[in-house]
């Protein structure tokens, strides 16, 4: 096998080839999600969503007039370099298409492509160098949701199916009659919240053509003093509302997704027997769980 050189590669931006790129970079990961529940001996993970990230210098070079190429092109897509005057001309916050070429000895090279936003610029000038600038980018499109195992069609409601046959499994579902994808099971919100660990569960469906909603679970799981979590605790229970919580056909299903079926029908005894689990599953051990949650995204 043959070795290639690095600087025949190149970094085009909306189709137009980036002038003097010094270097680029690009990763990507494959996140995991622990399935592992009781008397299990050894963990099981499924895959969850990937993303995609990378970054390149530039030398801060002045391309021809329109030509797009240059970095000032980047640098609009974080701030406006203006004038001196303080113009206050605001950020282009789109997105761009990138495209990172790989010389692998073909006629036309081989191509990376995707789109993604400019998540940060630094520009460095010192004695003795050039002027150059960093920029990191991350891609614009993050899976929240994804089903997978066979595709079928169900005659009852008029839609395709993609999903497992088992209780467990994420389900998407494309109905014929009105265009519309729904979805239930494990989601991935992409919350980016440091320490704090997140997980939901629960359905994606179009409550119109404008609205998007989300029932379900979403737990959690942070640092905290046990001491103020038990006041807290206390501080809940005693609020004033309804004094029976219905554990509906939507409880049940969710409390499937996380824990399997066999697990879900010894819990749903302990709720119906102690109105509390007798031990909490491993995969519900979060901080703070709310169970019956319904959010509504607008376009």
């Amino acid at each position: 096998m043959p070795f290639y050189s690095g600087k025949d590669g190149q970094l085009l931006i909306d189709n137009v080839k980036a002038a003097k790129v010094q270097s680029w970079s690009f990763s990507s990961s494959q996140a995991v999600l622990e399935t592992t529940s009781l008397e299990d001996t050894d963990r099981t993970i499924v895959a969850g969503v990937r993303s995609y990230s990378g970054s390149a210098r530039l030398f801060y070079y002045q391309a021809s007039a329109g030509s797009g190429g240059d970095v000032t092109t980047l640098i609009n897509k974080c701030i406006k370099a203006g004038t001196g005057a303080g113009d206050g001309t605001a950020a282009d916050s789109s997105s761009v298409t990138l495209k990172l070429k790989i010389d692998d000895g073909s006629a036309n090279g081989r191509f990376i492509t995707f789109s993604a936003f400019i998540t940060s610029l630094s520009m460095n000038s010192s004695v003795g160098e050039v002027l150059s600038a960093d920029i990191k980018k991350r891609a614009k499109d993050l899976e929240f949701f994804s089903a997978s195992s066979s595709v079928y069609y169900n005659k009852s409601n008029s839609s395709y199916v993609i999903g497992g046959q088992d209780s467990v499994s994420n389900i998407l579902l494309l109905d014929e009659k009105t265009c519309t994808v729904s979805g239930d099971g494990m989601i991935n919100l992409n919350l980016n919240l440091g320490r704090i660990k997140t997980q939901s569960v629960g359905k994606i469906l179009n409550r119109n053509k404008n609205q998007l909603g989300l029932d379900g679970f979403l737990m959690f799981d942070f640092d905290f003093s046990k001491d103020a979590m038990e006041i807290m605790a206390q501080d809940i229970f005693s609020a004033p509302g309804e004094e029976i919580f219905e554990y509906n056909k939507d409880y049940e299903n969710n409390l499937s997704k996380l824990v399997g079926k066999d697990q879900k029908e010894d819990l749903m005894i302990d709720l119906e027997m102690n109105d509390a689990f007798e031990e909490l599953p491993k995969s519900m051990n979060y901080t703070l769980s709310f169970t019956d949650l319904n959010f509504n995204f607008f376009k």
